[in-house]
């Protein structure tokens, strides 16, 4: 199944996918993925019933939903793509470890893929803002609206469908975010009509899978629910609506009403209950067959997402993505070192006051007394200056008191 997976693509573009059903054979992809999604199930149920009585408790179970989901998501997809591969598959409580480590790294690229369309979006809004500007505004924005659409279109494109197909697989096989983002680089830019019509194929495949279980599930589900339904199987019907001939599923909206929540008034699972035949154990029954009829979709959809991974790497030049992606990086630290020094250029610095110097203290033992200045004198005739012991003027004669 594994041996032409090298060799690059060959013959109709996808193919080959019917391979993925042989996922199906798999009995420990087959047990993780089942042992996911009743986890998932237990968890969410906990989750939503929490929700109105006790928000912190239901925000942890969400939590915890959403991390076994890519914890159990990553431990089957590291199983079924070891098989692609050709290599001995790893055991369960391996492959358990190998899901929790890939966690961190999905979240990382997710975040990664995140940034990206913030960043698109952004420079929409500023575009568009572009375009309010009377007199050409309208013009401008025929012009953006087909161009803009077609590249937020491959954007969004290349967010939800290739990167499922690229970046989930990548971290299986043991690479890290940024080899993980420069292999979906190199698959945009190389090999993006491949990996649609194979996800394309894929999907109809999956579609038509879960289309056979789900009818054949379904079907019975109906016949038992019917039956438990007209025998009251965990239904507490009033004997007074009973005696009255009411239809037991308007005995189940009445016990809705009295159903007992713990955490405070009614609703949660024994309101679920009280709707449907066989009480809470019905809802939880539910679960448990929803799940049941999940597990092969499932499997066939992430081996599935495995063959195109591989089939998408066979032959691809990712050394170019690499350096690429490395320059961009190393362009957005680059500028973000210019703005820190700018922003540290332009700060006011503050001025600090010259210290000003006490004059010193007049020490008494070494005040100099000086003798006051004393008036000059002149002659009261002449007006000739006159020394300070002068009687008689020296220029006209004249006596000087």
């Amino acid at each position: 199944m594994s041996e032409n997976i090298g060799s690059g693509t060959t013959g109709l573009p996808g193919a080959d996918m019917m391979d993925a059903f042989g996922a199906v054979k798999n009995w420990r992809a087959l047990t993780l993925t089942l042992i996911t999604l009743l986890a998932l199930a237990a968890c969410g149920g906990l989750s939503g019933y929490l929700a109105f009585s006790h928000g912190f408790l239901s925000l942890l179970f969400f939590l915890l939903t959403v991390g076994v989901a890519m914890a159990g998501y990553s431990a089957v997809g590291s199983q079924l793509l070891a098989e692609a591969k050709g290599d001995e598959t790893p055991g369960l409580l391996d492959s358990l470890v190998l899901g929790a480590m890939c966690v961190p790294r999905l979240i990382g690229a997710g975040l990664c893929m995140l940034a990206i369309i913030i960043v698109m979006l952004l420079a929409l809004a500023i575009i568009l803002f572009v375009c309010k500007i009377p007199g050409i505004g309208n013009a401008l924005y025929g012009i953006v609206l087909p161009v803009a659409s077609i590249i937020m279109g491959i954007t969004f494109y290349a967010a939800f469908n290739v990167s499922t197909a690229i970046l989930a697989p990548a971290i299986w096989d043991g690479h890290g975010v940024f080899a993980s983002l420069a292999r979906l680089l190199a698959v945009l830019r190389q090999r993006p009509l491949d990996v649609l019509v194979r996800l394309i194929l894929l999907g109809f495949l999956v579609a038509f899978t879960a289309m056979i279980i789900g009818g054949i599930l379904l079907s019975g589900y109906l016949v038992v629910q019917g039956m438990a339904a007209g025998m009251h199987v965990g239904m507490s019907t009033p004997e007074s609506l009973s005696d009255a001939g009411i239809n037991p599923f308007m005995h189940s909206a009445y016990n809705s009403e009295r159903a007992y929540n713990p955490y405070g008034g009614a609703g949660g699972l024994s309101a679920l209950g009280g709707f449907m035949p066989g009480g809470g154990g019905s809802a939880f029954g539910t679960g448990v067959l929803f799940a049941i009829g999940a597990t092969l979709p499932a499997l066939i959809f992430i081996k599935g997402l495995c063959l195109i991974y591989l089939r998408s790497m066979a032959g691809l030049d990712v050394s170019s993505s690499e350096a690429m992606l490395q320059e961009s990086l190393d362009k957005a630290r680059e500028k973000a070192k210019q703005a820190s020094a700018r922003a540290t250029a332009t700060k006011p610095t503050p001025e600090v006051p010259t210290p000003v110097e006490a004059p010193p203290a007049a020490d008494p033992d070494q005040t100099i007394l000086r003798p006051s200045p004393q008036t000059q004198r002149y002659c009261i005739h002449c007006k000739a200056p006159l020394g300070p012991t002068d009687v008689f003027c020296g220029e006209c004669g004249t006596r000087n008191a």
